[in-house]
Order: C-alpha cells, then structure tokens, then sequence
C-alpha cells in the first residue's frame, strides 16, 4: 500500500491517497482525495486486518471481552456487547500495532511488525478494556449527579458539564480520543464531578473559571476549523494537544487535588493558544 498513488499522466495526472477500509470480515483497498480521509480510513483498516491476519485466535479474545459483565453493563453506549467488543479490539490493535509508527507499505513489513508486536497484544487489548471501563463507569456516575442537581443556581455548571462530557464521551471516543489520551479521559470525567459534587457554597467562583474556560474555548474553536480547513491531517494534530491542555486547565480549576504535577495555567492557555493562532494565520 503505497503512501499516495499519481493516476494519469501530464496535466491531467491526479494524486490519490490509498488507504485500508474496514469492511467487517474483509478490508478493501480504497484511492481517497485526501490525506486526512487516507488516515481516517487506515484508523480502522490496518488494525482490522491485523486481527483478520490472526486468524481463528481472534475468536477467543472476542469471546473474553464479552464474558466481561462490567464491560458488558455499558454495551448500550456502543449500540450492543458486539460493537464494543469489536471496538476494544480494534483500539487494541491499533495501539499495539500501529500508533507512533509509520504504517507498514508491503505485506513482509506488516507480518514482520505483527510479529514483532504479538507478544504485547493480550496485555494492551487488557489495558484498553479496563481504560475503557473506568471511563465509562466514570461517565455513568456523572450523569447520575447531573440528573441530581435540579435547582436553578446550579444550571450554568450543570450544563457546562454535561456538554463537556459529551465531548469527551462521543460513541467513537475509542477512534476519535487519541490513544495516549484515553488514561485521562477517567480523571476529567472524575475532576467534573468533583467540580459539581463541591459547587454548593462556590457558585461564584465556578461561575468565574467558567468563563474563562469558555472564553479559552472559543479560541480553540476557531483553530479547529481552520485545521478542518486543511486536507493534511497533521493539521489537526496541535489543535488536538491543545484540546487537553483546556482539559487539564479545567481540572486545575475546578479539581485541584487530580490535577498533574506542574498542571497548566491560563497564562500558559493563552500563550499556546496564541502561538497556535499565530500559526494558523488567526493573529
């Protein structure tokens, strides 16, 4: 599978993206018009061939994973027990296989990477489900507060929360979560309902960092559309760090006590931020 192939020749030539299509239980070859369409398709494609080139073995970690009931509790989320269990073996594969490598162009590369890296899937495809299960019992606890807290004072951080969880919660968020993320993703969820849990008392304050959350925000929105503007997906990449620095802002504001060590500050934001805009050509 070559990076880009040019079809035609002279000043009709065209360049187009191969790239690996899921298709279930096969993977089709595809030419896309861009690279972003080349990588979002490969996210899938590569790690779905890599459990099709395992053969039968496959079947057993499937098998696994739908035994796990405290997995199986959110399988809703997922649209059934099988969707999610496809899910996790796919951001297993891909983490294992494939993240931070260039993807192999030839058939000996891949089965020489597969082999290389066979050893460690069991681990990592454990790894990803119990990521993966705290995220999500995470999520369900925070809801659950979210639908607690019906007076009027709270509305503006009960609102700002549950849009916020819906961002970090998407039905894809094992494809669209970066996969060095998908760790934290427990501990924002977890800083959010320490946030709403000690709200009584604080509404002020809240109401001040939320502003400055928001005002954060709006700047990353714009560098977001300007990435989706650009049909290399490298483009989206800053936008992406800069999207969990705003996470990590949000528990140093709102959750101090789960923040990193050397967490970020506004001040910090705002220059990055600027830096990127910059960048973009939005300053």
């Amino acid at each position: 599978v070559p990076n880009e192939k040019t079809m035609g020749s002279g000043v009709g030539a065209m360049v187009g993206y191969p790239a690996l299509v899921d298709r279930g239980e096969t993977v089709d070859l595809r030419i896309c018009a861009t690279r972003r369409e080349q990588a979002e398709a490969n996210r899938t494609g590569y790690p779905r061939l890599a459990w099709l080139a395992m053969g039968k073995p496959r079947h057993f970690f499937r098998r696994q994973l739908l035994k796990d009931s405290a997995l199986g509790a959110h399988a809703k989320f997922f649209g059934s027990p099988d969707q999610l269990a496809q899910a996790i073996m796919l951001s297993a594969a891909w983490r294992c296989y494939f993240a931070g490598r260039t993807l192999p162009a030839s058939k000996p590369a891949f089965d020489e990477l597969l082999k290389a890296q066979r050893p460690q899937l069991a681990e990592v495809l454990n790894e990803t489900a119990g990521q993966l299960r705290r995220t999500l019992d995470a999520r369900a606890a925070l809801m659950r507060r979210i639908r607690r807290m019906e007076s009027p004072v709270f509305r503006a951080a009960r609102e700002d929360v549950a849009a916020q969880l819906e961002a970090l919660t998407p039905p894809e968020l094992l494809l669209r979560i970066p996969s060095e993320r998908l760790p934290d993703l427990a501990r924002f969820i977890e800083a959010a309902e320490h946030r709403l849990e000690n709200l009584q008392g604080h509404v002020q304050r809240d109401t001040a960092h939320m502003a400055q959350i928001k005002a954060f925000q709006t700047r990353l929105d714009r560098l977001k559309q300007a990435a989706d503007d650009q049909p290399d997906p490298e483009a989206g990449d800053e936008w992406t760090k800069l999207r969990f620095d705003l996470e990590e802002l949000r528990v140093a504001l709102f959750a101090q006590r789960l923040a990193r060590k050397g967490a970020i500050s506004t001040k910090k934001m705002d220059r990055r931020l600027l830096e990127a805009e910059r960048e973009a050509g939005l300053r």
